[in-house]
């Protein structure tokens, strides 16, 4: 039990006839938050020494927001004034302590003269019988609680490797310092990646954050491969949070393929060497094999240029030109005219050279090839005619 101990000022100027006692007017004490009760003591004047003791009698009234529960008995009091003393101490009121946060509450007491045993009551001042007390509030609200702290988890990539295994690191990241009791459950989940082959599996398993931590780590063991295979993909996927809420739960974690495949051998193109006769008259064309090694997968050009060797230009017409050979397609013509003659001669050679050219030039691995005419005319003897003698079959050879 507490006492609480009140000073008051002395007796009011206006007083009853005879000595009379009186309080001031108001005060203010602090509740107390130790559980029980304290006594609220009222120190209590009187304007003079008197004949004889008196009975003094101090009454709480709830006359404000203090209610009943505030004090422990709201019976009146009795205290005896001795007939010498001009002040005393009495013990007005029991007031219970709590704990509790409220605004700060008032009631009054006030006195009165009564008579007790043999004792006549005090005479009392009319003007100043009467203390509003107010009992101040000294109770702490309780702290707020904590925040519900947000998590979140980050996307992550790594290349593969060749051989042996490497580490990707998904970072579980708070909104703000842990308050020390938040989990969240954490597991690995397939995508394009196969969990074995691909990835070690992380079966489900709880991450704790200690109070102050913001951030922590899941590490994902990837395996090397020498396969040539697209990215891939798989997911750590947060579950079962515990004083935390989930605002991004899936991070993504990609393999990056760093494996390639051989390359495709490249098309060579060549051009094949012809021969055919001469014929008596007139112009023919002698047709070359522009040949690639693979039927292209996209077309390519070439341009050609004809020389002389034994031919003359009365043998053959020497413009230049180009061609292609299209995509899908392994070959194509390279015509140069030859121009007839009844002129009795050896064959007669001459060459065409082709190179790659344009946008999308033919690799050439072989260039140049020979062109021979052949000799289709004789000395005639008496009685020779032309037409008696085999002509040879037709080879590579258009009519002009």
């Amino acid at each position: 039990m507490t006492t609480l101990v009140l000073a008051l000022g002395g007796p009011s100027p206006a007083q009853a006839a005879g000595p009379a006692v009186s309080v001031a007017s108001t005060l203010s004490v602090v509740e107390g938050t130790t559980v029980g009760s304290q006594v609220l003591r009222l120190s209590v004047g009187r304007s003079g020494p008197a004949a004889e003791t008196c009975n003094l009698v101090a009454t709480v009234v709830l006359s404000g927001s203090a209610t009943a529960g505030d004090f422990v008995t709201l019976n009146p009091q009795n205290f005896l004034f001795n007939a010498a003393d001009s002040s005393r101490e009495i013990n007005a009121a029991n007031v219970v302590a709590d704990s509790l946060v409220e605004s700060d509450e008032t009631f009054s007491i006030v006195l009165s003269g009564a008579a007790f045993s043999s004792f006549p009551a005090c005479d009392i001042d009319p003007a100043a019988d009467t203390v509003t007390v107010t009992l101040v509030d000294d109770d702490t609200p309780a702290p707020p609680p904590p925040p519900v702290r947000s998590i979140s988890v980050s996307d992550v990539s790594s290349v593969e490797g060749n051989t042996g295994t490497t580490t990707v690191t998904f970072a579980l990241n708070l909104d703000g310092p842990a308050n020390g009791n938040e989990s969240v459950t954490v597991a690995t989940s397939n995508g394009s990646a196969t969990a074995g082959s691909d990835f070690l599996a992380v079966p489900a398993t709880v991450v704790s954050f200690s109070a102050g931590q913001t951030t922590r780590p899941v590490s994902i063991t990837i395996n090397g491969d020498t396969t040539v295979e697209p990215d891939e993909t798989f997911t750590l996927v947060l579950s079962a949070p515990a004083n935390v809420t989930i605002t991004d739960g899936t991070g993504l974690g990609t393999i990056t393929n760093d494996d390639n495949a051989p390359p495709t051998p490249t098309a060579t193109v060549s051009i094949k060497d012809a021969s055919d006769d001469e014929e008596n008259s007139g112009s023919s064309s002698l047709a070359f094999t522009v040949k690639a090694t693979a039927k292209l997968s996209s077309t390519c050009g070439f341009s050609f240029t004809v020389a002389h060797g034994t031919t003359n230009s009365a043998d053959l017409d020497t413009a230049a030109g180009s061609g292609e050979i299209k995509a899908g397609k392994k070959d194509t013509k390279v015509k140069v005219t030859v121009y007839g003659d009844r002129t009795v001669e050896p064959d007669e050679t001459f060459t065409v050279t082709i190179v790659g050219s344009g946008s999308n030039p033919c690799v050439v691995s072989d260039g140049v090839a020979i062109g021979t005419i052949e000799n289709d005319d004789r000395s005639k003897g008496k009685g020779d005619d032309d037409h008696d003698r085999p002509k040879k079959p037709w080879l590579g050879r258009d009519k002009c």
